[in-house]
């Protein structure tokens, strides 16, 4: 797409994870989410799937719900599928998970060529609407 952003997500990562489910402990996750187990299905072999609506009006002025797969496992979540209330749906999955591994500080260092514009600016979550993804 030619473009980039740089921004410091420290100050959104609550948000961020609490917009979406992640890090969060059960007990935080039912103040924002009403939460039910899926029954079980071809598209959940190996997974638990979660099934959550926004409970609070700020959750839900952008989320219609959000569906989260937990390895059977080891409990962690292998995919996350949301919807905004535009129709949109997102899919991120998560594969050769690892439990706090070793990691380069290399990871963190990218190289923006010189010919793409740098913003700064966080719009992930504000094209919610504007393109259906998958």
């Amino acid at each position: 797409r030619k473009r980039a952003e740089r921004r410091d997500v420290q100050r959104w990562s609550e948000q961020l994870f609490r917009l979406l489910g992640f890090g969060q402990a059960s007990k935080e996750l039912v103040e924002f989410y009403d939460i039910t187990l899926e029954k079980s299905n071809a598209d959940s072999v190996g997974a638990y799937v979660l099934a959550m609506n926004p409970k609070k009006k700020r959750v839900r002025k952008r989320l219609e719900d959000v569906r989260m797969w937990v390895d059977r496992n080891s409990y962690l979540p292998v995919r996350v599928e949301y919807g905004a209330r535009s129709g949109t749906r997102r899919v991120i999955e998560f594969d050769s998970l690892r439990v706090n591994p070793e990691l380069s500080a290399a990871l963190y260092h990218v190289e923006v060529p010189p010919d793409v514009p740098v913003t700064r600016g966080f719009s992930a979550l504000s094209s919610l609407g504007a393109a259906r993804a998958r």
